[in-house]
C-alpha cells in the first residue's frame, strides 16, 4: 500500500518535471473569479481560456502533488505577471482573495461613501444608498424610520473583498462604528442627558464644520450655545445635505436657500433646534467634541481665510463682523501672494 502510494507520487513528480513551464502568462496583473460550484478542471479550463496559463497539466498535477486540487474556494483573486502556478493555488485553495484598500475620510456622507464604493469597483452607487436605508439597520440603532445609516457608517480605511455584497460592507463599517462607540462611550451620552442620535447629529456638524481637532470642542460650544439662547442653528453644512438629499446642490448655497422659501428639515436657518440626523460620517474626536463640549462664550465663527481649516470666534455679532472683514482680507491677502 505504502509502496504503491509512493510509486504514484515519483510517477507523477516525472510526468511533473516533463510538463515545462510552471509560470503564468500574462504580461498584466488581472483578476480572476472562482464561481460557485467550479472544479480544479473548470478553474483550469477557465484560465487557460483567459490566456493565464499555457500549460494546464502541469497546474492539475501540481494542485494534486501539493493536496490541494479538492480545496480551491469561490472568490476574486489578483494574479500577477508570471506568477508562479503554486503560488495561485494557494491563493484559491486558502481563500485569499483580493481586498480593495478603500479610506473613507471623516466627513464623507453616505453619498460619498458610495461614490467612492462605486469607483473602487466595488459597489454600484444606488444599490448600497438604498442598503443604508433598510429598516433593519434602523430598528437595530433606534434611528427614526425614514432615515439612514447617515453618521453610523464609521470613517476608517477598510480592506474590502472584491464583490463583497453590499450588506457586508455596510456590516464592515458598522462593527469598526460598535467598536468606536463603545458601551463606555454610550454610558458617557446618558450621563449628560444625551441621546446617540442626537450626539451623532452635533458630531456631524461639527465635523463637517472644522476638521482641526482641538477646534472641535469650541466649534461645539458655539452650537450649544445658541441652543441654549433660543437661536438657531445656522449651520451651511445642514444646508448643503439638505439639498444633496433632494439631488438639488450644485455646489453653491443661493440666499434663498437661507430663507424659508427652502423647506427642507435640515434648514437650521429657518427651524430651530437641530436638523432630523446626522450629515455625514463622524471620527472619534467629533463624538467626544459633541459630548464634552468646551465651556465658551462664543456664538459666532468665521473661517480665517488663511487657506489653514482654522477659524476666528467672536462673542458678540461686532466682533463677528469684525473677523469677517478679517476674513475676506486674509483671503485677499492670499491671492495677492502676501
Amino acid at each position: 500500500m505504502k509502496y504503491g502510494a509512493l510509486i504514484f507520487i515519483i510517477g507523477l513528480a516525472l510526468v511533473f518535471s516533463a510538463c515545462g513551464r510552471e509560470n503564468t502568462v500574462n504580461q498584466k496583473t488581472l483578476l480572476f473569479e472562482v464561481e460557485k460550484g467550479d472544479s480544479l478542471s473548470s478553474v483550469v479550463e477557465k484560465l487557460k481560456d483567459k490566456n493565464v496559463i499555457d500549460n494546464p497539466n502541469r497546474f492539475k498535477i501540481l494542485a494534486k502533488l501539493m493536496g490541494k486540487d479538492k480545496k480551491i474556494q469561490t472568490g476574486v483573486y489578483e494574479i500577477l505577471p508570471e506568477e508562479a502556478y503554486s503560488e495561485i493555488i494557494d491563493k484559491m485553495s486558502s481563500g485569499k482573495t483580493h481586498s480593495v484598500k478603500l479610506t473613507i475620510p471623516e466627513g464623507y456622507n453616505i453619498f460619498e461613501i458610495a461614490l467612492a464604493l462605486s469607483n473602487s469597483g466595488l459597489a454600484d452607487y444606488n444599490d448600497f444608498l438604498m442598503e443604508v436605508r433598510k429598516p433593519e439597520y434602523l430598528a437595530r440603532y433606534g434611528i427614526p424610520a425614514g432615515q439612514s445609516l447617515e453618521g453610523y457608517l464609521f470613517p476608517d480605511t477598510y480592506f474590502i473583498p472584491y464583490k463583497t455584497d453590499v450588506s457586508k460592507i455596510a456590516e464592515m463599517m458598522l462593527h469598526r462604528f460598535d467598536e468606536v462607540v463603545n458601551a463606555e462611550m454610550k454610558k458617557k451620552i446618558t450621563e449628560r442627558g444625551l441621546n446617540l442620535h442626537q450626539v451623532l447629529t452635533m458630531a456631524s456638524i461639527i465635523q463637517k464644520e472644522t476638521g482641526i481637532e482641538y477646534e472641535m470642542p469650541i466649534v461645539s460650544g458655539v452650537y450649544y450655545n445658541r441652543i441654549k439662547a433660543g437661536w438657531m442653528l445656522q449651520a451651511d453644512p445642514t444646508i448643503i445635505y439638505g439639498l444633496m438629499i433632494e439631488n438639488k446642490y450644485d455646489g453653491n448655497i443661493k440666499k434663498w436657500h437661507l430663507t424659508d422659501e427652502f423647506d427642507s428639515p435640515y434648514n437650521t436657518y429657518a427651524k430651530y433646534g437641530m436638523p432630523p440626523g446626522p450629515i455625514s460620517s463622524v471620527g472619534k474626536q467629533a463624538i467626544l467634541a459633541a459630548i464634552f463640549p468646551a465651556q465658551v462664550d462664543y456664538f459666532f465663527f468665521v473661517a480665517s481665510g488663511k487657506g489653514d481649516g482654522g477659524h476666528i470666534f467672536s462673542k458678540t455679532s461686532a466682533e463677528h463682523n469684525t473677523a469677517v472683514g478679517l476674513y475676506k482680507q486674509n483671503v485677499k491677502n492670499k491671492q495677492n501672494g502676501q
